[in-house]
This record gives C-alpha cells, structure tokens and sequence, in this order.
C-alpha cells in the first residue's frame, strides 16, 4: 500500500512540476501561438517533468509515512488549480484574439476616397504592377476618357463601376484598397470588387476624415444607420425630419457628429461592422 501511494505522489509532483513549468516559460516568454509555442510548450513539460520526478522521489525522504496521505491530496489539489490556470490561459488568449478580430473587423474596408480630376478631351489610363527584384513596375492596361465637350465620360471599359458617378458635375469616385509612391490601388467594379492602378496625377486621395468633412452634407446609403444623442450605441436615438441636411461637424473614430438643416445635432456610424461605408458625400446644395 504505502509502494503504491508513494507510486501515486512522484506521478502527481511530476505533473505538477511539468505543468508549472510549461506556464512560467510560456509567460515568461510569451509563446502563445505558432511553432515557438508548441516548442514553447514542449520543452517546459520535459524540463519540468524531469524536474519533478527528481524533486518527487527526492522529496520521500522528508515525508513521514503517516503523512503521505496528506502530501498526496495537498499536491493533487495544486495540480487541480494549475489545470484551472491552463484553462483560464487559454480562454484569455481566445478572447483576446476575438477581441483583436473585433478590431480588424469593425473598420472601414478602404482606404479612402480617390477623385478624378476632370480635364476636356483627357484618357485617364489604368496601371497594373509587376513587382521584380524588389522594384516596382507600372504598366498602362487599360483607360477611360473625358468627353472634350460635355465633361462626361467619353468611353469606359465595360466592368467599369466606380463608387460614385455624377459626370455632370465632375465627380467621378473610386474606393481606395492601397497606396503606393505615385499610384492608387482603386476598386473599378464596386460589384465584384475588382481592382486596377491609376496614377496621382490624374486625382486626388482623401482618407476617411478628410472625405466626410469635404461636401456640403452627407447622404446615408445604407438602411441600418441610427442616429443618436450620443456617440453611444446605447444612448438615446435622435430624431430628425425626413427631408434634412446632414452636415458633418466632426468626426470620432467610427462616429461622425452631424446637425440637420433644422438644427438637430446627432451622432451616427459611418461604417458597419463589415466595414462598409453607410455615407456618401454630397457636394451639391
């Protein structure tokens, strides 16, 4: 009996040593995720299985035999609260990486605004990259025109879908997905997403801030917009009438401050949660 319980302690200390160990280096270090932490993982549990069957045995000698018993329920109820530290570990790193995808998430999809600057009789060409030797290349694929006399589009290729037209005032505007020295990754199809090069001579890139404090008012083109008191999802809603003028006052991260033509001050998001814009510019009265 006293074989078996002496058995029963050296496993118990093993484990508990290997498990110790394992936490202290991956804190230490903070190996959580990929390959370092698998070995991360590896290693502390040799290291400390080792350690433990060593200190276990070792640590016989010292324990009188009417008080193993409570050696062995002492060190199982240290192996049960090292478990439960695996586990609250591992449930902080879940939450932590919901929390970061949250973040990625929940922000504007694009860049910004790219605006065309409209000049008669002007092809404006789209650019594909090559990348060699760590160098950049851009060569012209594509174009469209400006008509030399009615300032509308001339000729466009047949995907062409930028993300807003109104020619006739001269506003012509792409969704921004990167920037590069001189060049503007631009979506030309706002249905199927495809994208295309055009240079920065031919317009002007505004990021999100600049863009929304550029026009006169703001237009919601999406059903699910709220507006509100507060810059607060939780706060009460505000009303407005049907027939006002957003002008954007300011703008707070995901929030922009609006007043109405009527006056009424209120608070809404300018994206979603899928990152999709919920409001477009207008620049007219």
């Amino acid at each position: 009996m006293n074989t078996l319980l002496k058995t029963l302690y050296v496993i118990l200390v093993t484990f508990l040593t290997a498990v110790t160990t394992m936490n202290l280096k991956a804190i230490l270090f903070h190996y959580d995720n990929g390959w370092d932490g698998i070995a991360a993982v590896l290693g502390g549990l040799m290291v400390g299985a080792v350690l433990g069957l060593v200190g276990g045995i070792y640590s016989l000698k010292w324990i009188p035999e009417e008080k193993l018993k409570l050696s062995i329920l002492i060190v199982l109820i240290l192996n049960v609260l090292m478990i439960g530290v695996v586990f609250v570990r591992a449930e902080m790193r879940k939450v932590k990486s919901m929390r970061l995808e949250r973040i990625a998430v929940h922000a504007p999809k694009y860049l910004g605004i790219y605006s065309i600057h409209f000049e008669n009789n002007k092809v404006i060409p789209f650019y594909s990259v090559n990348y060699k030797d760590d160098q950049q290349t851009f060569r012209k694929i594509d174009s469209f025109a400006i008509n030399e006399n009615s300032m509308d589009l001339a000729y466009a290729p047949p995907y062409f879908m930028p993300y807003y037209s109104k020619t006739d005032y001269q506003v012509l505007q792409f969704n921004v997905k990167s920037l590069h020295h001189n060049y503007a990754e631009v979506v030309v199809n706002k249905i199927n997403g495809q994208t295309s090069f055009l240079s920065l001579d031919d317009g002007k890139f505004e990021n999100w801030t600049s863009y929304l404090l550029s026009g006169n008012s703001i237009d919601l083109i999406s059903d699910d917009v709220t507006l509100y008191h507060r810059p607060l999802t939780y706060a009460d809603p505000q009303k407005m009438l049907d027939d006002d003028l957003l002008k954007v006052l300011s703008v707070q991260e995901d929030w922009i401050q609006v007043k109405g033509s009527s006056g009424k001050i209120a608070w809404l998001k300018w994206y979603n949660e899928d990152g999709e814009v919920t409001v477009r510019v207008n620049y007219f009265e």
